[in-house]
């Protein structure tokens, strides 16, 4: 009896927390424009998105650099 093939898909994804209401949504509102589809859990100030959409996040960062003093912390 042949074996069932299978393929798995693994999609990572980034989550950023953030400690100012006001630009993540700012963050989350360029990254809508841009047809980025990140998510925003507003109570917790977190976004979320796929590590394929990186390129566009930085870019919507790079934009808010000339507003916001911006540190990416990485958590190991």
């Amino acid at each position: 009896m042949p074996k069932t093939r299978v393929t798995l898909t693994r999609v990572t994804r980034v989550q950023l927390v953030c400690s100012d209401r006001g630009f993540v949504d700012k963050l989350h509102r360029l990254l809508a424009e841009s047809k980025c589809p990140a998510e925003i859990d507003r109570q917790n100030l977190l976004l979320t998105y796929s590590k394929r959409d990186e390129p566009a996040v930085s870019n919507a960062i790079r934009r808010l650099k000339t507003d916001y003093h911006i540190e990416i912390e990485d958590i190991p």
